[in-house]
């Protein structure tokens, strides 16, 4: 099971490191105010897509511990396209209320996105159902060859806008291509794993009363996710949104993918220990899942901190005034890492209700802190007028409650208690940015080029991190075993042909 822990972890950072690459050459060769535009196109259809979930994929997940669960897919399919509809009709809605029907091109751009996303929507159905059977094979590889693909294309892009007389269109149509070649894919994959039914009243009463707890939460989710675009572009225009989202956009959803690439695979594991009551193997993979996250992620708040201003300054010059917004949107995937396994652990032992409410309060914190903090004014209410950095405190000072929280709860219900070791990697984390720091500005008159300076500097601040972290016994020549046996490509392929055989 540990490869497929590994290989969804690896697939998932390596198609994410394409989508950065390509991010990042798009956001240094487009205009600026063009790809706020890009952003602020994405945000609204996302928006539209205001009941995306409403709970049933978590619950679907949930269900993978049934003996029946096979039974349960035409259902769970049924609900989906009922969404879909509704998703269509408010996203179209959305477009009549702000008007942008007026405007012919933006009317394409968002049509095309529309359609794209209800195609996107369909396969993660499929996806879903495939990672609930814990068929990681199969739904993270042509989600990986996907999204690699598509970044691709806006690698070519980016490197021959000259000859684009529209790249923003060309970016939808690139959406929508790869998004009918992924259903189309992912549809040939399942069909193995996938009977149909029809759809049972039963199993979709069990649906609907399940996901009930969790149906506001996801809708505000979505609203907290992308409402606060909407409110800087319309305050302070294009240009200032694509600050901000060069790092919430790029850089943080692929650090947050680090720690959610195996969700699926922990979160059905989880589910099958409650079913056995084995609360010590629960524990086991959460403390497991901490210790790492926490080491990973600290080490790269350190580089930030120590390097992320000259980063900017050698690769991304025109969005200097992007620094302090990633200096604080930079803890939120350390916050999320560390704590990602404990509402799971709420979720598969029958507490999504509460776990639902744990996050309900976080994003509407978001929300509430997103209308004060960024607009100077909004409608008659009076804010602070603070713009993109109100928008990162807004997005990243509620993930604190919401670790307390869940960590709380957990600890209630089923005993696991909080990992102290935590405290001591962010000591060792201080230290470590301390040290570093000091040698720094002792080493930077020697060293003229800044290419140099970000080298040696990260060399040392692993060093000095590794050093402490063995000297403290937090790494051990265990952790060096594990390493070292997730690297053999043998057991990736005795776990792929298992997957892929013939069924007899």
């Amino acid at each position: 099971m540990k490869e497929k822990f590994f290989l969804s972890f690896t697939l998932n950072i390596l198609s994410n490191l394409m989508y950065l690459i390509s991010g990042y050459l798009l956001a240094l060769n487009l205009e600026v105010a063009l790809l706020g535009l890009w952003v602020f196109l994405n945000s609204l259809v996302n928006l539209g897509f205001l009941f995306m979930d409403v709970g049933f994929d978590i619950i679907h997940y949930q269900y993978s511990g049934k003996k029946e669960f096979a039974k349960y897919f035409s259902t769970y399919f049924s609900l989906k396209l009922i969404l879909l509809i509704f998703n269509v009709l408010f996203s179209l809605l959305l477009l009549f209320i702000f008007n942008f029907w007026i405007s012919f091109m933006f009317l394409i751009f968002f049509l095309i996105l529309l359609i794209s996303k209800m195609f996107y929507y369909l396969s993660n159905i499929f996806l879903v159902h495939l990672r609930a059977n814990l068929k990681i094979f199969k739904a993270e590889t042509p989600s990986f060859i996907i999204i690699s693909l598509k970044s691709f294309i806006i690698i070519i892009l980016a490197l021959n806008l000259s000859i684009i007389e529209n790249p923003v269109l060309f970016l939808c149509y690139n959406n929508l291509f790869f998004d009918i070649l992924l259903i189309l894919i992912i549809v040939s994959l399942s069909k193995k794993e996938i009977k149909f039914y029809k759809p049972n009243l039963k199993y979709m009463r069990s649906y609907i009363n399940d996901a009930k707890p969790l149906t506001l939460y996801s809708i505000i989710l979505v609203i907290s996710t992308y409402l606060g675009d909407v409110i800087l572009d319309y305050s302070f225009g294009h240009e200032t949104l694509a600050f901000f989202s060069i790092v919430n956009g790029y850089i943080i959803p692929v650090l947050l993918l680090i720690s959610g690439s195996i969700i699926t695979i922990y979160f059905s594991l989880f589910s099958k220990y409650q079913e056995e009551k084995n609360i010590n193997s629960i524990t086991q993979i959460t403390r497991v899942l901490e210790k790492y996250y926490s080491i990973i992620f600290l080490f790269l708040i350190i580089f930030v901190f120590l390097n992320g201003k000259e980063m900017f300054e050698i690769f991304l010059p025109q969005y200097i005034s992007s620094v302090p917004i990633l200096y604080i949107l930079i803890f939120i995937p350390y916050i999320v890492g560390i704590s990602r396994p404990y509402p799971y652990i709420l979720i598969s032992g029958k507490k999504q209700g509460l776990n639902a409410k744990i996050s309900t309060i976080n994003s509407l914190s978001i929300i509430f802190l997103m209308i004060i903090l960024i607009p100077e004014k909004l409608f008659l209410l009076p804010g602070f007028g603070l713009g993109a950095i109100g928008y990162a405190l807004a997005q990243t000072l509620p993930w604190i409650l919401w670790s307390i929280l869940n960590r709380y709860h957990v600890y209630k219900y089923f005993g696991i208690k909080m990992n102290g070791n935590l405290f001591i990697h962010v000591l060792m984390a201080i230290a470590t940015f301390f040290t570093s720091y000091f040698i720094k500005q002792v080493i930077r008159p020697y060293i003229m080029e800044l290419y140099s300076l970000v080298i040696i500097s990260s060399c040392m601040e692993l060093i000095i991190f590794l050093i402490l972290l063995f000297v403290f016994k937090q790494l051990n020549k265990d952790d060096i075993k594990l390493f070292m046996e997730l690297i053999k490509l043998k057991i990736y392929m005795t776990s792929f042909k298992d997957e892929f055989k013939q069924e007899n």
